[in-house]
């Protein structure tokens, strides 16, 4: 209990700074879950592999978060790990995972500060095709939080090996008169792969944008993004992403937004520089309820903007269009259901190369959860996923895993 509390305290005042102690003095409501989780199930093509073939598997998983809160401070830390265990040899034993840890902090009446940090490593994308926890209620998000929440997409090219991600960011919102805000926001992320060092890349990424409140649901204001993608062998991509964004709510449980802008896309590729520019938009809305949440999001712009390692392991910028739902509904006192709805489409041109370099990928993975004693669990998922690139296509991959899950900590 010592080291958690030490822990804690650590992480909080790396990330909140030291106003933290002052606002610490209050006590902090904790809550605490970690589920165990074993199951058997089925894979049609695990790797997403034009040459790779189905097998059953057993799989073990585990979920922990450690969240607290007092009159100031919001904080938590949250880890997911699973191993899969494939009956057929050729896919063998793999294991994912994401950690991380995010805090958000009230400074003073203008000013609040946010942060996360967070670290993954995927195998063929099998991270996006997965319900990480249960909640045992709707799951609600921050609309005043300026940071987008951590992304487990996966490069297409990280379908052919681990992929590994660490990122971080941190923002603050200055609320610079009674109807206006300023956001500003930074961060950086590292992401290497096993087998081809030559593929790792860091991007760097800030926003400075301005809100004024038009009515008492409604801001509107200019936001201008930052992004720069720094490749092995001296290649490098800068993205410049002027928009207008709009946040609405629509009413006491449904929230809206949506922005529009310009991409512009410079890239310094194999000794050769080209620039492009398209437009960019965005656009969200969640509803939440006593029962039940839905959130769907759709962006092309340059916080969707990633690497699409591609020709050879040729270093090239890519921005990509992605849309995801994901659907939450308590079906009784003990039963829950859940659903994710995720595709990604890369993008990437050059005049060097006289051609357009284009994939997607598409996953959706649908679960129902019940309770069968105190803190005893019985649940089924079932996914789908599917590559699309130059070329022949990877089979589709239908999987499906029938589980027990044993909660430790607070049941709500």
């Amino acid at each position: 209990m010592r080291k958690i509390t030490t822990v804690r305290r650590l992480v909080l005042t790396a990330l909140s700074g030291s106003l933290f102690v002052n606002a610490g003095a209050a006590r902090a409501e904790t809550t605490n879950v970690l589920d165990l989780s074993a199951g058997l199930g089925f894979s049609t093509n695990p790797n997403t592999g034009n040459n790779s073939s189905g097998s059953g598997f057993g799989r073990i998983s585990a979920y922990g978060t450690h969240s607290w809160r007092n009159e100031r401070t919001t904080a938590s830390i949250h880890g997911f790990v699973e191993n899969t265990l494939y009956w057929n040899n050729h896919h063998g034993s793999q294991s994912i995972f994401t950690v991380g840890a995010n805090t958000a902090f009230t400074a003073s009446p203008t000013v609040s500060l946010y942060g996360n940090l967070d670290f993954f490593g995927d195998i063929a994308g099998q991270l996006s095709n997965r319900l990480i926890s249960v909640p045992s209620g709707p799951p609600v998000t921050d609309p005043n939080n300026p940071l987008p929440p951590p992304s487990t997409a996966p490069d297409i090219f990280g379908f052919r090996g681990h992929q590994y991600r660490l990122s971080g960011q941190g923002g603050a919102s200055i609320r610079s008169s009674e109807l206006s805000t300023i956001t500003l926001t930074a961060g950086a992320g590292h992401t290497w792969y096993t087998g081809n060092p030559h593929a790792d890349y860091t991007t760097y990424h800030g926003s400075v944008g301005y809100s004024r409140q038009i009515s008492e649901r409604t801001s509107i204001g200019p936001t201008v993004y930052l992004v720069y993608q720094d490749f092995q062998g001296g290649d490098a991509t800068t993205i410049i992403n002027p928009a207008l964004s709009a946040n609405t709510r629509l009413s006491d449980t449904v929230t809206a937004s949506g922005a529009v802008g310009v991409i512009v896309v410079n890239q310094d590729f194999a000794g050769h520089n080209d620039s492009s520019v398209s437009p960019s938009f965005s656009a969200s809305i969640c509803g939440h309820g006593v029962l039940s949440s839905i959130c769907a999001h759709v962006a092309h712009d340059a916080q969707s903007a990633i690497n699409d390692r591609v020709l050879n392991s040729t270093s090239r910028g890519a921005v990509t269009t992605t849309a995801d739902l994901s659907y939450y509904r308590q079906l009784s006192a003990s039963g829950t259901l859940q659903a994710t709805l995720y595709a990604t489409h890369y993008s990437s041109s050059s005049s060097l190369l006289n051609q357009d370099l284009k994939s997607t990928y598409a996953s959706a993975v649908l679960g129902y959860d019940r309770g069968i004693g105190h803190r005893l669990f019985a649940g089924i998922t079932g996914g789908v996923r599917k590559v699309f690139q130059t070329g022949p296509d990877p089979s589709v991959d239908f999987n499906a895993n029938i589980y027990l899950r044993y909660r430790i900590g607070d049941l709500k």
